[in-house]
């Protein structure tokens, strides 16, 4: 331990006491341990980068890029008749139908398209409620994504289920359907106009 000693400079009493070297350690120590990060914070960051890990495991090399999102369903049934297979592809539209009483509820239209050997078919279909269509044909409006919106023929089934309708010149309509994002279709239906039905194509995959 140093002797403390009383030194008069000036008429200034300085008191010099432990050695120089002791007190510069400790103030060195003081500045480490201050910098140090806690153990608890370590502990934080470490977990931070396993997330972040995670995440990138989870979401591949190229979390942002957006694939084309496929709504569509695929299905196959035998003919009967023939023993030859029939094809479907259906998609159910973003646009619920509100319809009044009795037909009030849960309506999600679908589009169907049907490849059977030689020929294609498309149709809609409904939950509840009535398509309107004359005895022979009528009309509905497609648009096929920012493009002009087109009139399509269409005609009710062979059983006249007012639930089903069918898209005339299919082979017209599947063309325009295979390069569109967004198809929309305005039907008319039984006292409730004629709604516009929205359906996300991309993906289609035809002939399935």
């Amino acid at each position: 331990m140093g002797i403390i000693r009383n030194i008069a400079v000036g008429g200034i009493m300085i008191f010099v006491g432990l050695p120089v070297f002791l007190t510069a350690s400790s103030l060195l120590r003081a500045e480490n341990e201050r910098q140090r990060p806690s153990a608890a914070a370590a502990a934080a960051a470490r977990q931070e980068d396993d997330v972040e890990r995670a995440i990138k495991i989870l979401t591949g090399p190229n979390p942002t890029s957006s694939a084309p999102v496929d709504k569509w369903r695929y299905s196959q049934e035998v003919d009967p008749m023939t023993s030859k297979s029939i094809r479907f592809a259906s998609i159910d539209s973003d646009d619920w139908l509100s319809f009044g009483f009795p037909y009030n509820g849960k309506n999600v239209p679908k589009l169907t398209l049907r490849q059977k050997p030689g020929r294609a078919d498309v149709y809609l279909q409904i939950d509840k409620g009535q398509f309107v269509c004359g005895v022979s044909s009528c009309t509905v409006r497609v648009r096929f994504d920012e493009g002009k919106a087109m009139d399509f023929s269409a005609a009710e089934p062979d059983d006249h289920d007012s639930k089903t309708l069918f898209i005339l010149n299919s082979s017209r309509f599947i063309k325009f359907t295979k390069s569109a994002k967004l198809v929309r279709i305005q039907a008319t239906f039984f006292q409730e106009g004629s709604p516009t039905m929205s359906f996300r194509t991309e993906g289609l995959k035809w002939p399935p």
